[in-house]
C-alpha cells in the first residue's frame, strides 16, 4: 500500500453496505479477493424502516415504481426530511402508495394524485401496453429492462438508456438489488407502521429474495438475487427507487409541506429561495444535474 493513501478516506470507502461498492473496495483498493455475502430481508430490516404515519390520498414530486403480472404492483415514494431538534438530519424515501391496481389507466389516476415527476415500468411481459403508457407520458416513463452476467458485472452504471428503444432503460439487476437492500440497512427507507397489515404481501415479496453465490462457466464467483416465491412487491421497489434516482434529491423550490418530525405538530414548507437542501449538482445556470431531466 502506497505510503500516500488517505487511511482515513480508504476506512470510510469500506463501510460501504452495497455489495457491489465492497467488492471494488477489497479488489481496487486493498488488493484482496472478496467473498461475497449471501444474504436477503428478513422482519427484523423491514421493521426498522416503520414510522408512525399514514400513507396519504395525495403527494408532490413522487416517484413510481410499477411490476407488471396479472396485477399492477405499485410502490411511490417521496423524498421527505427528517428533523432533529428542528434541524434537517437527513431525507429519507418515503411510501406514500403501495398497493396493487388493475389497469395502466389506473396509474394515470395515481400519476396525478401523487403528482408523479418520474415513474419507472416493468416493460415485460406486457410490453405493448406498457409502451403505449409510457407513450402518454412521455418525458415522465422509463420501461425497464433487466441485465445481468458477466456483460453487466463489468459495467460501473446502474441505470443506463437502452440503445435503439424509445422511453427504455436498462437497469442492472444485481447491482440494484443491492443497492436496494442496502438503503434499508442504512435507513434512508420510511414506511408505515401499518404496512405490514395492510398490505402484507410487500414484507411477504422482499423477504422472498435472496443474494447467493454461485459460478459461471468459466468457474467465477457471480452474485445473484433469486426468488423463493412471489417477488412482484421486490421489483416494484427496485423500479421505485431507480425512478427516485433518475428524478434527483429533494431540493427547495419543490413546494412540498412536511412534518417537523419534533412531535409538536408543526409543518415545515419548502421554499422557493434556490437553496439545495439535499446535496443535488447544479450546473452553471443553476439547474440541477441529472442525465434524465
Amino acid at each position: 500500500m502506497s505510503p500516500q493513501v488517505d487511511l482515513h478516506q480508504l476506512i470510510q470507502a469500506g463501510m460501504s453496505f452495497d455489495e457491489t461498492k465492497r467488492r471494488e473496495w477489497f479488489n481496487q483498493d486493498l488488493g484482496l479477493p472478496y467473498q461475497t455475502a449471501e444474504s436477503g430481508y428478513d422482519l427484523t430490516l423491514l421493521r426498522s424502516a416503520e414510522a408512525p404515519y399514514r400513507m396519504p390520498m395525495s403527494g408532490k414530486r413522487c416517484a413510481m415504481g410499477v411490476d407488471v403480472g396479472a396485477a399492477l404492483n405499485v410502490v411511490i415514494r417521496q423524498y421527505a426530511p427528517v428533523f432533529d431538534n428542528g434541524v434537517l438530519a437527513k431525507t429519507v424515501m418515503k411510501a406514500m402508495f403501495i398497493g396493487e391496481v388493475e389497469h395502466f389507466a389506473d396509474l394515470d389516476k395515481l400519476m396525478r394524485r401523487y403528482n408523479v415527476k418520474w415513474a419507472v415500468c416493468d416493460a415485460l411481459p406486457e410490453e405493448r401496453a406498457a409502451k403505449a403508457w409510457a407513450a402518454e407520458h412521455k418525458r415522465r416513463v422509463r420501461l425497464a429492462f433487466y441485465i445481468g452476467g458477466e456483460t453487466a458485472a463489468k459495467r460501473d452504471e446502474a441505470t443506463t438508456e437502452k440503445v435503439n428503444e424509445r422511453f427504455a432503460i436498462e437497469l442492472n439487476r444485481t447491482r440494484w438489488f443491492d443497492m436496494m437492500k442496502a438503503n434499508y440497512e442504512l435507513g434512508e427507507i420510511q414506511n408505515p407502521a401499518s404496512l405490514e397489515s395492510r398490505v402484507p404481501d410487500y414484507y411477504k415479496h422482499l423477504m422472498a429474495i435472496n443474494r447467493v453465490i454461485e459460478e459461471d462457466k468459466k468457474g467465477k464467483q457471480i452474485a445473484r438475487w433469486v426468488k423463493t416465491s412471489a417477488d412482484h412487491y421486490a421489483h416494484a421497489e427496485l423500479y421505485c427507487q431507480a425512478a427516485m434516482e433518475m428524478m434527483g434529491p429533494l431540493m427547495e423550490g419543490d413546494g412540498a409541506t412536511f412534518e417537523s418530525g419534533d412531535g409538536d405538530g408543526r409543518k415545515r414548507t419548502v421554499s422557493d429561495d434556490g437553496e439545495n437542501v439535499a446535496g443535488w449538482e447544479h450546473d452553471e445556470d443553476g439547474e440541477r444535474k441529472s442525465a434524465w431531466q
